[in-house]
């Protein structure tokens, strides 16, 4: 094996470990694993979602024009799946996180301004959505 084989498999295990999802992801259902996976990278591992998208489309790392990013997207339904799960993930996560803190501000026995929490968790949500989405398109992500 020559050095350069030799580095190539190292970069791949690390690679690897650096993508494995931690336990209490893994043994969730297969269908809702994702959305915590994406809050779990960007949060705590944001380069493993720089890594995880090289993983689906190597070759948008020498892209730099929209025309070949949106073919890349045409042409892996991956990509497709994971964009969609991380848009999901970035306009749910704020009603959930509204929805939670004012059950327990309820539970509590305080009050809790619905109406106002929503509407800035709507805003929040709709503009980091469109920021994914823009940093996906145009490679600042």
């Amino acid at each position: 094996m020559t050095r350069a084989e030799f580095l190539a498999a190292e970069r791949e295990k690390f690679i690897d470990d650096h993508l494995r999802p931690p336990g209490w992801i893994a043994r969730l259902p297969a269908r809702f694993q994702p959305y915590p996976l994406i809050l779990y990278w960007a949060f705590f591992r944001p380069s493993a979602l720089r890594l995880h998208v090289h993983r689906l489309a190597p070759e948008l790392d020498d892209t730099d024009g929209i025309r070949d990013r949106l073919r890349a997207f045409r042409e892996k339904p991956a990509l497709r799946r994971f964009l969609l799960h991380a848009l999901i993930t970035t306009v749910v996560t704020p009603f959930l996180v509204t929805a939670l803190t004012g059950l327990v501000t309820n539970a509590l026995g305080f009050e809790f301004e619905w109406r106002s929490l929503t509407v800035v968790a709507f805003v929040v949500a709709f503009g980091v959505a469109f920021g994914v989405a823009f940093g996906v398109a145009f490679g600042v992500a």
